[in-house]
């Protein structure tokens, strides 16, 4: 079955169940693209009232069929109010190959400035050479948010860190950004 919304939002689902009067209901074998360039497969969807729950799920912002990066939750709540996702027992993977567990985690999807999308970053610079680092956001607050971030270097190896952004209003930002590099 295929779905899509008017802002051009995907659904592809093996089974949809849905009360069309309550927006309540059951996906099984779903995948969703968003407009925001999200790619989310979930063995099973459920639409609540006030939240929908994603079990079994893969998020990644890869195009690819074979997607270079991506995480896996357990479960994950997205707040159908504030588009605050919640998720638990989180796995990264690059290339197949899981490199960081995170037991818990949240993120906002509606908020533009909250900048915690789940996007790797590529780069060079003179100590490391080539790195590279793959993010997963969370929310504190309406004026904190933060990424943790896991990676490699080619020069120095493993590397890890925080970055928290600090907003106390729509103009001003504070970003405090520390990484722990292993040298192996």
């Amino acid at each position: 079955m295929k779905l899509k919304d008017q802002n051009n939002n995907l659904l592809l689902a093996d089974n949809i169940e849905i009360n069309l009067e309550s927006e309540v209901g059951l996906i099984s074998n779903g995948y969703i693209k968003t407009t925001r360039d999200y790619h989310i497969n979930a063995k099973k969807i459920y639409l609540k009232k006030d939240h929908i729950e994603l079990l079994d799920c893969q998020i990644t912002t890869c195009t690819a069929k074979k997607p270079e990066w991506y995480f896996k939750s357990d479960q994950l709540n997205i707040e159908k109010e504030t588009s605050l996702m919640n998720s638990s027992n989180n796995v990264i993977y690059f290339y197949n190959f899981p490199i960081f567990y995170i037991p818990s985690f949240s993120q906002s999807f509606s908020n533009e400035e909250i900048t915690n999308r789940p996007t790797p970053e590529f780069g060079y610079n003179q100590i490391d050479f080539t790195y590279g680092n793959i993010y997963l956001g969370y929310v504190l607050s309406s004026n904190i948010s933060g990424k943790i971030g896991v990676g490699a270097s080619e020069k120095r190896g493993f590397r890890y860190g925080l970055s928290h952004i600090y907003t106390p209003n729509q103009n001003q930002s504070l970003t405090l950004k520390s990484f722990h590099i292993e040298k192996t």
